[in-house]
């Protein structure tokens, strides 16, 4: 069994594993697409990377060699950073739309992480925002008309691994050898002895769903939380003041509805529809 050591190689596999997780999720999947043919779309591409050796871990070669059992562990990491480039059309509210898609975008990242550690992102942290940027990109040349950009720089730390656990028994000896490319140990194990099977996990309690807020009687001060909440920190109090204004006039008969106020977009409202009722 072999492994792909270059960093090209394992580039592609980490982008194709946060491709995996985003399209997944159906705030990002709606709306924030990763298809060049319209627009919003977002693009990941890796800017920096480079290879490091990894101890313990990762793919493991058994043979059977007079009699004795032989484990060679091998294994790599990445680390570099990942552009996410988000894409919408240029636009009197570009600037808005591409904020509040930085918001949704980095919001999944965090709550997905340990999912992501399952498949070997062992870390992804925000390195830098980038500013809004408007030119007609060839990343994206079959969209004909001008579109705007913001770019997030991940720092992602990747561990290409495939863990399996030789025989039991007693090692005779441990030999390592650091490559250029990588790290290589080999155990020589002989004596097979029994092993108590492991304690059953203990489960994790569900905790209780969080109260939703009704849009038809919340004050002012609940509304404004909820919206600190999910990311609108600067225009909370506005937009909670505005749906005071519209419920005075009509009460709202379905969730949607909200969206008839002033400054409440459906990239807004994807993101409290969850914690709202009426």
């Amino acid at each position: 069994m072999s492994i792909q050591n270059s960093s090209y190689s394992l580039a592609l596999k980490v982008k194709q594993i946060f491709k995996e997780s985003l399209k997944n999720k159906v705030q990002v999947r709606d709306f924030l697409p990763m298809d060049k043919s319209h627009l919003p779309c977002l693009i990941i591409s890796c800017e920096d990377c480079k290879l490091q050796p990894v101890g313990l871990g990762g793919i493991i070669n058994i043979e059977i060699k007079d009699k004795v059992d032989i484990g060679i562990v091998e294994g790599i990491r990445l680390l570099g950073t990942f552009r996410f480039d988000i894409w919408v059309e240029k636009a009197t509210d570009s600037f808005e739309k591409l904020e509040n898609l930085v918001n949704v975008l980095t919001d999944t990242i965090e709550a997905d992480k340990l999912t992501l550690r399952k498949n070997g992102i062992l870390s992804a942290s925000v390195e830098k925002i980038g500013d809004m940027e408007s030119s007609k990109d060839k990343t994206i040349w079959q969209i004909k008309e001008e579109g705007v950009k913001k770019s997030l720089d991940y720092r992602i730390l990747y561990e290409n691994c495939y863990t399996k656990v030789p025989d039991e028994g007693v090692i005779k000896r441990v030999e390592v050898e650091i490559k250029k490319d990588g790290f290589k140990e080999k155990m020589v194990i002989e004596k097979k002895i029994e092993v108590s099977p492991a304690p059953a996990p203990i489960p994790t309690p569900t905790p209780p769903e969080p109260q939703k807020v009704n849009i038809n009687i919340a004050t002012v001060d609940e509304l404004t939380t909820l919206f600190v909440k999910y990311g609108n920190k600067s225009t909370a109090k506005k937009l909670a003041e505005e749906i005071v204004k519209k419920r005075e006039k009509q009460k709202f008969e379905k969730l949607e509805d909200i969206m008839k106020t002033k400054g409440i977009t459906e990239a807004i409202f994807n993101k409290i529809k969850d914690a709202i009722s009426i």
